[in-house]
């Protein structure tokens, strides 16, 4: 079992790692269609968007739940 101090990195990885993978073949298809070397495109796209979406998400998971807590209190009142 993951120890619970990981979940949130875990959770980011592999929340980055799908959502930009399907993202980065969409949008390099629709720039480019289906060319010559499009999976080496594609993965060269899905890399640098890796690279960026993963600190992303690591953020965003965290203003996430600052804003999920501040409704559940704001809706308590």
């Amino acid at each position: 079992m993951l120890p619970k101090r990981f979940e949130t990195i875990v959770f980011a990885f592999f929340m980055s790692l799908i959502m930009y993978f399907m993202m980065s073949g969409v949008i390099t298809f629709i720039n480019l269609g289906v060319v010559d070397h499009f999976v080496m495109l594609w993965f060269k796209a899905f890399i640098k968007a890796f690279a960026v979406a993963f600190p992303c998400v690591l953020i965003l998971v965290s203003l996430v739940r600052i804003i999920k807590s501040s409704s559940e209190s704001m809706s308590e009142n």
